[in-house]
């Protein structure tokens, strides 16, 4: 990326200031704002909803002291572009281990920076840094080795009321496609409880027409679920069935009838028992029931011991979207017997009261089920694209911003007072470039430490790798090791369970 003659490059750590930890443990009663990764939405690049609270109660990474226009820099999954600026409001609160706080020197706009570090160049340099597959992070030596194209001062201003112009706008634009989004997937809602409260064919227009208690078409009647659907399972083993699909409940699309993308019995390296289905069957998940995990499926194949194959007794497009309706939901939200990890059991399923129209019927609800959703589909991809456009759009302008394209350059505008480094575009990073002796980091506590403390206070069931990483200030190489650390020698203090439910490892304590 060629630049004008007046700008230059700079590593990231020549252009910033040093940042403070804070322990707010010192402080137990003092409230604090804290922002963790999740409270950052990246599309818009703003805070949404940072937590409150005490000293005393605050998670072990709450430690980055923030202050008034610091850029934080999410080092976990870069390309989910988890940046944001911090405004006057959350001024001396404090901020996740997880984000690198970017504080502008005296040569660097703020807004600048911040728009530089979130734009597509420097977001897809610093995404092929990362190193971890099921944890992506990068170091922040990494990030702050990285560079920047610094313009003159003025121009930096010119350019930063530019972009943050253009994004106000698109952000703008972005939230009125979300609430377009949330309108047709109430649409599908609506279409669904029209349907099976038997109006969707007499009456298509008027929703709110069907009151919520109205009886039935008189050419339906009253049943349950077991009169419309078996439930067949049929455990057989894996071994037998290497080349089947192998389907479990994330192969389902929550509340679309959408199958996604599955692997086989071999692939997948299934070794338990699983449900064998056939065409024409319906898919249930009756874990997490709420979600409304359901689909046709027109292959045959094995599918996890947590999901139902259901044959039809009707129309079974009819049955499939009663399963998705929210009036069958609301059955299933008053039958699932666990509060953890919610589960409808089959008596229950089939209890479910459930309206039965005459088979023809059945078929041309179903239809008119179909076509509504085929149009309401039409109009998300419509969104879908717009969304996608506007983030083309953002990309282009900070292209051009940051390649001195956007504004105008004034080639007599002094260039900034720091050395540049000899590196011609983003894509050269100096390979070693010392710490500033001006910057001292506090020292904490290393993760091996900080894990052995804090295993005392873990939950009986253990914790996710992504879960430890939170509690844990460090590195991801670092946590990494002190978590293999405690897996393995002499005397290992934790072990490995796998969470067949939600199909992930734990970690938890070794019991004696």
């Amino acid at each position: 990326m060629s630049l004008p003659s007046n700008w230059t490059y700079h590593a990231l750590r020549e252009v910033i200031e040093p940042s403070t930890n804070i322990d707010p443990r010192l402080y137990p009663k003092r409230l604090f704002t804290y922002i963790d990764i999740g409270s950052i939405d990246g599309p818009s690049g703003k805070i949404v909803d940072p937590k409150k609270v005490t000293g005393s109660g605050a998670p072990s990474r709450a430690r980055r002291r923030v202050q008034t226009s610091d850029v934080l820099f999410s080092t976990v999954r870069t390309y989910l572009r988890k940046v944001v600026m911090v405004p006057a409001t959350l001024d001396g609160q404090v901020a996740s281990t997880g984000l690198a706080v970017l504080r502008a020197g005296p040569s660097l706009v703020p807004e600048y920076l911040f728009h530089w570090v979130r734009s597509k160049q420097f977001i897809d340099f610093i995404s092929g840094a990362q190193t971890g597959a099921l944890y992506p992070s990068v170091r922040e030596t990494t990030l702050l080795n990285a560079t920047i194209p610094v313009a003159p001062f003025p121009e930096q201003l010119r350019v930063a009321e530019a972009l943050s112009t253009i994004f106000e706008t698109t952000n703008i634009v972005r939230t009125r496609l979300e609430e377009a989004s949330i309108l047709v997937d109430e649409a599908k809602k609506n279409t669904l409880r029209l349907a099976f409260d038997g109006g969707l064919l007499t009456n298509p227009y008027k929703q709110d027409s069907i009151p919520p208690n109205a009886s039935l078409p008189t050419s339906w009647r009253k049943g349950t679920f077991g009169d419309l659907a078996a439930v067949d399972s049929e455990l057989v083993s894996p071994r037998d069935f290497p080349e089947a699909p192998h389907i479990a409940p994330n192969h389902i699309e929550s509340g679309t009838g959408k199958l996604l993308p599955y692997r086989t019995i071999k692939d997948d390296g299934v070794k338990s028992a699983k449900n064998r289905f056939r065409p024409g069957q319906i898919l249930y998940s009756k874990i997490r029931p709420q979600l409304r995990k359901a689909a046709l499926v027109d292959f045959g194949g094995l599918c996890s011991a947590d999901m139902y194959p259901l044959t039809a007794r009707a129309d079974a497009k009819f049955l499939l979207y009663w399963l998705l309706s929210p009036q069958f939901n609301e059955h299933v939200k008053r039958r699932d017997g666990r509060t953890v990890l919610p589960k409808i059991n089959r008596a229950d399923l089939l209890a479910i009261p459930t309206p039965i129209p005459p088979l023809a019927e059945q078929t041309a609800i179903a239809a008119a089920i179909e076509r509504a959703f085929e149009q309401l589909e039409r109009t998300h991809a419509l969104i879908t694209d717009a969304k996608a456009s506007l983030q083309r759009l953002e990309d282009d302008a900070s292209y051009k911003a940051f390649s001195g394209q956007l504004v105008r350059n004034i080639p007599n505008e002094s260039p900034v007072s720091l050395a540049p480094q000899t590196v011609s575009s983003i894509d050269k990073i100096p390979s070693k470039i010392a710490l500033r002796s001006d910057i001292e980091e506090k020292t904490m506590a290393d993760p091996q430490q900080q894990l052995t403390s804090d295993i005392i206070e873990w939950p009986e069931q253990g914790l996710t790798f992504a879960e430890i990483s939170e509690r844990i200030s460090g590195d991801y190489e670092d946590i990494r090791e002190a978590i293999f650390s405690a897996l393995t020698g002499n005397d290992p203090v934790l072990e490995q369970v796998f969470d067949s439910e939600l199909g992930m490892i734990r970690l938890k304590r070794r019991t004696a």
